[in-house]
């Protein structure tokens, strides 16, 4: 979702800006009120005000207003940051939604469940003024890349398990002993094939071993993404402590993505 496909409106964003909203509110006001006084000023001094020219002079002064601010490099840069925030959240929120259409039914309960925690992370943060504060954005855009890494190993663990119910590691360990048994007492192309079959299964061996290794890690994260949402939920977010908070999520999303690699290899083996 690049600029050039969604050109950023510098105008229409100042225009929408509350402080512009008070003096559109002014200015319809000062306009009402000439209407008003010259029904009795010419009764009175004998003079009307020139309300065409006030309603000219107003409007003027408000697209000129209007486009100072807009053209301002700060409050451009402060409007990339805006849309930037929310392109991510779209983003965030439509890898999420992919990842929910493979998970069962066990794990969208916990998903749901972790879901609706996050929701009254964010009732709180309203609550407790991020809105007024300028941060909610910040906090809806982090909470979701929580919200993210927590699909992705709800579905890791479900491949991972997959994947090892396959395979009864037991028995292709009884059945390497026998081959490692039968290679001492073979020769020629039979030992030579023996051994071929006995590599390939330490290979599936160590493959088997790496994927619970890499289930239990993927558990363990599950856990502590849990366990910071919680301690989010405990702790109020404010400005003050607004970077700790980004910084704690930044951790567990950058090393979630990191699993990307283990992810599609798992899925191409299922």
């Amino acid at each position: 979702m690049s600029s050039k496909e969604y050109p950023i409106n510098y105008f229409k964003e100042a225009f929408q800006l509350p402080i512009n909203l008070v003096i559109l509110t002014i200015m319809f006001f000062v306009f009402v009120g000439s209407i008003i006084l010259n029904s009795f000023l010419p009764n009175l001094l004998e003079f009307e005000l020139p309300i065409q020219a006030i309603l000219s002079i107003s409007v003027g002064l408000e697209l000129m207003l209007i486009g100072l601010v807009a053209q301002y490099p700060e409050f451009q840069k402060n409007v990339n940051k805006k849309y930037i925030s929310q392109r991510n959240i779209y983003n965030q929120e439509l890898a999420i939604a992919e990842i929910l259409t493979k998970l069962s039914k066990d794990s969208l309960k916990k998903f749901i469940r972790f879901y609706q925690r996050k929701d009254q992370l964010l009732q709180k943060s309203i609550d407790s003024g991020a809105s007024t504060e300028g941060i909610l954005t910040i906090i809806k855009e982090n909470t979701d890349k929580l919200t993210k890494a927590y699909a992705q190993h709800l579905l890791m663990n479900e491949l991972y398990n997959h994947q090892l119910s396959q395979t009864d590691i037991h028995k292709i360990q009884n059945e390497l002993s026998d081959i490692e048994k039968e290679i001492l007492i073979s020769d020629g192309k039979k030992k030579s094939l023996l051994q071929q079959r006995g590599e390939l299964l330490k290979k599936r061996i160590h493959k088997i071993s790496s994927l619970r290794e890499e289930l239990a890690v993927s558990e363990l994260q599950l856990k502590t993404i849990e366990d910071t949402l919680e301690y989010l939920h405990e702790n109020s977010l404010t400005k003050s402590n607004i970077n700790d908070f980004i910084n704690t999520i930044d951790e567990i999303y950058t090393e979630t993505e990191s699993y990307q690699d283990a992810l599609v290899e798992i899925q191409n083996l299922v």
